[in-house]
């Protein structure tokens, strides 16, 4: 059963539920935990939440919990909370192993986002509190193995790419941040600013939003009006943090100045922005839009690398190191002239990934699925090319990648096709 416990009753064993109040009036990432750990309830009764509620099923209720620690007499303040360190990332797994649970975040999320957007569309202004869980779920995704949740956010179709960009970019954020060494607020606040950076896009005209051709000089200034217009609408909510609203409104500058829509450059942009800036352009270059097909994921970080005074460079190698030269889902061709899918990465060595070889590129055929770490291949093996999967007839390439991950190594792996010229209309 949920019950509301104000502070002072809050005692080690309680199952906390919920948490009062705005998220930045306490030191947690997640609302819902066990309390075990002294530290915690010393930051709880520190702080200055009202009340949680917690679930009596789940842990210790009022009546049975026991007392933990000295009440605050009445009329003193409580002690300053003690900040420790954050709480351990979940145990790390394969890309495999993450691939089913990565994928029902993902759903979860994605419903979330267009709930949260279509409120947005009615003027309603934006929940905080209802953000965090979808936080919490991709980061505890991306902290189990950040390439799995990423690469299957690029399975997003035409329909969908509003929401799924949204969840897309909030992973992507979170990863950079890790990457760059921000602490777990500065994270959550990346995460919840990657969540959001687009929610101007709600005041964007359907038939300019989704136009399937080029827009004309009228249509493409309206259209960037959406970082000022999403900027309106969160300045609306309370507790957003100022990092969202940076974002939100500063994700499309560059480092020479020549971004919109106050023409920023370099330190002048925060650094929260210049990450959102790689990470939003990231995901849209290897997206279906209505106006073009994807590109694919390495061909995007080597075009990107090109963009000189586009973005931050250091951000940008971070960014590259977080995901991979040849992010998971990635159709290669090995020197023994095998294909393979990368199944996971090797942060030794990111030239060399760990691979499932599943295709004999020279006689057509389907092999056993058999996993291979390049970095310690004992034959020399190595990554020659990365190969159109149009070309080679696995179409479509989404499911079939995900369809050998799935499956365990020693099966045999899908057949090819013949050879067929891939259509692609690759507009910038």
């Amino acid at each position: 059963m949920l019950r509301r416990v104000p502070r002072d009753r809050i005692r080690l064993g309680m199952y906390i539920q919920a948490i009062e109040g705005p998220w930045l009036d306490h030191p947690f990432w997640r609302s819902r935990f066990l309390l075990s750990d002294p530290a915690d309830l010393a930051a709880l009764l520190g702080s200055s939440i009202p009340a949680v509620t917690i679930d009596d099923a789940k842990g210790l209720g009022l009546g049975d919990a026991p007392v933990a620690a000295p009440q605050v007499p009445p009329g003193q303040a409580p002690p300053p909370a003690p900040r420790k360190p954050a709480r351990p990332p979940p145990a790390s797994c394969t890309a495999a192993e993450e691939l089913d649970r990565a994928a029902r975040i993902v759903g979860r999320s994605r419903k979330a986002v267009a709930r949260l957007f279509e409120e947005a569309r009615l003027g309603k202004a934006v929940d905080v509190a209802t953000v965090l869980p979808v936080i919490d779920e991709i980061s505890a995704s991306v902290a189990r193995n950040a390439s799995t949740l990423i690469s299957i956010t690029r399975l997003k179709t035409k329909d969908e790419y509003t929401y799924m960009h949204s969840v897309a970019v909030c992973a992507l954020m979170i990863n950079l941040a890790r990457q760059l060494g921000l602490g777990e607020a500065a994270t959550r606040d990346a995460g919840i600013a990657g969540l959001l950076h687009d929610l101007g896009k709600t005041a964007m005209p359907d038939h300019i939003l989704n136009k399937p051709g080029k827009l004309t000089d009228t249509e493409f200034e309206i259209m960037r009006t959406h970082p000022e217009r999403g900027h309106e609408a969160l300045a609306l909510s309370a507790g957003m943090p100022d990092a969202a609203l940076d974002v939100c409104l500063h994700h499309h500058e560059k480092i020479d100045g020549s971004g919109y829509p106050k023409g920023l450059k370099g330190e002048e942009i925060s650094l929260l922005a210049r990450m959102g800036a790689v990470c939003d352009v990231y995901d849209a270059v290897t997206s279906n839009r209505p106006y073009k097909d994807a590109w694919g994921a390495s061909d995007s970080l080597s075009a990107m690398f090109g963009w000189k005074g586009h973005f931050d460079e250091n951000i940008l190698a971070a960014f590259i190191r977080g995901i991979g030269i040849y992010p998971v889902g990635t159709l290669v061709r090995l020197a023994s002239d095998r294909l393979a899918v990368v199944a996971d990465q090797n942060q030794a060595d990111l030239t060399r990934p760990i691979v499932r070889i599943f295709h004999c590129a020279d006689k057509r055929a389907g092999l056993p699925l058999h996993d291979l770490d390049v970095a310690r291949c004992p034959d020399g093996d190595r990554i020659v090319s990365r190969e159109d999967p149009d070309i080679w007839g696995f179409a479509p390439w989404n499911a079939h990648w995900t369809k050998i991950l799935r499956c365990q190594a020693g099966r045999t792996g899908a057949g090819g096709a013949a050879p067929r010229r891939a259509s692609r209309r690759m507009a910038a």
